[in-house]
């Protein structure tokens, strides 16, 4: 029996305003200021390797599980998790939460870049030097005019001491007009994208060409990607941590914002084909901005006689600090001359339009979810949107005291290096070892697929504290691969088919995440798309959950030290909202039907065939509850099968 569509819900206009829209939430703020100084740290070209194997690896295969899910179940997050297994609906939960929380943050720097942004039409640019200062002080009174004009910042130990009503003002702004532009659905949101995602593709090639004719800019260039140090590779263990991170979240991942969007999609739409072009346009515009970036840093460098190593920096003070000083050095005045500050302004309006892309799609994450519930399918659109956006500017009020700067990097740390990686975490445990389990444990048994899953996350964190402890990475993967091929071998040895040791091999090490491979071509190849590949089983099953574990393990060993050196205060909100997206998660695993009203209502639910079952079959529940695939999996089926 095919699935039923939903013929209400909202449809993008065609394949390209989606895949802007994608291209747009991936390419962020951190693509301009994090990426580059990354390349620069670690070597230069070799970060490429790590990088890009991060890309293949981890980054499109979820890519992939997200754009299949939403497609196939018309919804986000929540209902497509939970449709894996009951108990997985806090993973939704917990990812849409998360996303929320980001954008509150998040628009209060797209209200810095604006701010910036209006002070280009000022002379003398008051980030520039002027006649006072030279050589590594150029950037001082930048410095200043960040943290005193623009943020008013004060020391954490002192406390709140000011409020910075334009800031604020602007952060209200932002949120009115995300209000305005997603309020119809991704029907406007579609033709939004095409200025908010083009734009800053215009601008970053425009300061790309002027910054390759400017006055050492090859040195900017040798020092980004020129200086070929492979000895990072194998001396700095950091950089393979710092290039997983990169991938792991600009492309967007886990924010429930990819199932979101493609939930938008008709059901049979080309997502292997979609997911490959979103994560390799984010990593393209991410290695260009570099070009761009470190051209203008050589550019000053060389205006002031310093080497590029004095100006090169990253994050925040990149952008606020460093490079709008550098690009209102071009045309020569250290006041910010014409040239200067058309420059600045254009750079600043990127940023703004990075960042909006972006928080569009954090908010349509969390409206998906609310907008697709049964508790609150029947309230319109505008008023969610509406009550959504007013609470982010109710919050945002945090952010534009003279301790927000230290809020949000307390919270973006805790959020991004805690909550995020159990969520991407738990998203592959879902794929790859729960959808199918029931089938699997009536082959199997229950006994060898706990002692399989045991022995593979087991033997992943004890390979992380032997590592940490010895200092010997090679030994410590050596050690885990041992733990895990024993405890493969015991499960099969204990399993139901251990007569047939190579079918009880195969059926447990792929049997349920290859059944889902299977159901998702179902509706990912139907319009000539490309099929899902089998690699992608073992990226999502066992590569993926491996890495994040690590990752988790590390940002663990972090927590030593207070994050950044804040106060204990800072560090328990930030983590109050990374813990409590983790909680969430819990929640439903505990208590099953906790998240029934978010779950949609019986009309609105596709149909479920009597083939290509997963989890543990189709459940029968009363009108009044929530008709899902409950603890079943996804029947997929493609049109006319």
């Amino acid at each position: 029996m095919p699935a039923k569509e939903d013929e209400d819900r909202g449809r993008w206009a065609g394949r390209v305003p989606f895949i802007l829209a994608c291209v747009g939430a991936a390419i962020g703020l951190g693509n301009v200021w994090r990426f580059p100084s990354l390349v620069y740290k670690y070597g230069g070209g070799p970060f490429f390797i790590p990088y890009l194997l991060a890309l293949f690896l981890i980054g499109i295969p979820i890519l992939i599980l997200e754009f299949g899910l939403g497609q196939a179940y018309q919804s986000g997050d929540i209902v497509s998790f939970g449709s894996i297994h009951r108990r997985l609906r806090g993973v939704g939960f917990a990812s849409c939460f998360e996303s929320f929380v980001v954008a509150v943050y998040y628009n209060a720097i797209i209200a810095w870049a604006l701010y910036y942004f209006f002070n280009c039409f000022s002379y003398p640019l008051p980030w520039m030097p002027g006649n006072v200062g030279n050589g590594t002080d150029i950037v001082s009174k930048a410095t200043e005019f960040f943290i005193v004009d623009a943020i008013g910042l004060t020391p954490a130990e002192e406390g709140f001491a000011g409020f910075q009503i334009y800031i604020y003002l602007l952060i209200v702004f932002v949120w009115l007009f995300i209000f305005t532009a997603i309020i119809k659905g991704v029907a406007i949101t579609g033709k939004v994208v095409y200025v908010t995602c083009t734009m800053p593709a215009v601008i970053i090639l425009i300061m790309l060409v002027q910054g390759l004719t400017l006055p050492g800019a090859g040195d900017g260039i040798y020092a980004y990607i020129g200086n070929w140090d492979f000895s990072k590779l194998t001396e700095d263990p950091g950089i393979w941590a710092r290039a997983t991170t990169q991938i792991f979240f600009s492309i967007g991942i886990t924010f429930g914002i990819m199932t979101a969007y493609a939930s938008y999609n008709p059901r049979q739409s080309c997502a292997v084909n979609d997911a490959v072009i979103v994560a390799l346009a984010n990593s393209t515009f991410s290695i260009v901005s570099g070009f761009a970036v470190y051209s203008v840093l050589g550019f000053m460098a060389h205006k002031n006689g310093v080497a590029v190593e004095d100006v090169s920096t990253g994050g925040v003070a990149l952008a606020f600090e460093v490079f709008p000083v550098g690009l209102g050095l071009v045309g020569g005045d250290t006041n910010g001359s014409t040239g200067g500050a058309v420059l600045c302004a254009l750079f600043f309006l990127c940023l703004f339009l990075l960042g909006i892309d972006s928080a569009f799609a954090f908010v349509e994450a969390a409206c998906t979810a609310v907008e697709d519930s049964r508790k609150f399918n029947g309230i319109p659109r505008a008023k969610i949107i509406a009550a959504i956006c007013a609470t982010g500017a109710i919050l945002g009020v945090f952010f534009a005291t003279s301790i927000g700067y230290h809020l949000l990097d307390i919270i973006d740390w805790w959020i991004n290096s805690v909550a995020m990686l159990l969520v991407g975490l738990m998203e592959c445990v879902s794929a790859g070892w729960v959808y199918g389990s029931v089938p699997q444990s009536e082959k199997l048994g229950t006994t060898a697929l706990w002692i399989h899953a045991v022995g593979f996350f087991g033997g992943a964190v004890v390979c992380f504290l032997f590592g940490i402890f010895t200092d010997l990475t090679g030994v410590a993967i050596i050690i885990f691969l041992v733990i895990w091929f024993l405890s493969f071998v015991i499960a099969v040895k204990m399993s139901k088919m251990a007569d047939d040791f190579s079918a009880a091999a195969s059926e447990l090490a792929f049997g349920g995440v290859e059944l889902l491979r299977t159901d998702l071509n179902k509706v990912v190849t139907v319009n000539g798309g490309m099929a899902i590949p089998k690699f992608w089983n073992f990226c999502i099953k066992y590569f993926i959950p491996f890495s994040l574990t690590v990752m988790f393990c590390q940002t663990m060993q972090l927590l030593k030290e207070p994050v950044y050196g804040l106060p204990p205060a800072y560090q328990v909100l930030g983590g109050f909202f990374a813990m409590l997206g983790i909680l969430m998660m819990l929640a439903g695993f505990l208590k099953e039907d906790l998240y029934d009203n978010w779950m949609p209502p019986v009309e609105k639910c596709f149909e479920l065939g009597n083939e290509g079952i997963g989890a543990s079959g189709a459940v029968d529940e009363s009108e009044d509850a929530v008709k899902t695939a409950g603890e079943a999996d996804i029947m997929l089926t493609a049109a006319g099968v």
